[in-house]
């Protein structure tokens, strides 16, 4: 599994939560680096889901908190922590190689453009490697 290395800590919460109008609950994710990178991004459980099940491999013993049809507020909040935690566990879990799936799941690329960039630049490589082959 592809994975990046993490050179600077990485602190993650979850702010806040918002109900769209669709009734869906919307989970403000706030990650910061080096102190003074900061960005956020909206997510909801089922992509929590998703990102689960795409490394859980890699975070053996970390569990998602299961789904259930939100009640209250006060079942929204109690969720907020409990992902906020699950975050926070899986960056611990991870160490410094980060899978892609949760590189992803964060979008750095929000911030720092570079990191768009470098994605060019390895699928770049990857096109002109198999047309190399390709010509052989």
């Amino acid at each position: 599994m592809k994975s990046f290395k993490i050179l600077n800590p990485i602190e993650i919460s979850i702010e806040s939560f918002e109900i769209d109008t669709k009734d869906i609950a919307w989970y403000k994710i706030i990650v910061k680096t080096c102190e003074t990178r900061t960005w956020s991004v909206l997510r909801r459980y089922s992509e929590f889901d998703t990102l689960h099940s795409n490394i859980k491999s890699n975070i053996k013993g970390i569990k998602l908190p299961p789904k259930k049809i939100r009640k209250s507020d006060d079942f929204l909040q109690s969720r907020k922590n409990e992902l906020e935690k699950y975050l926070n566990d899986v960056i611990e879990a991870v160490n410094e190689n980060v899978p892609v799936e949760l590189v992803k799941f964060l979008k750095p690329d929000l911030f720092e453009p570079y990191s768009v960039l470098y994605e060019l630049a390895f699928l770049l490589k990857k096109v002109f490697l198999v047309k190399i082959k390709r010509k052989l």
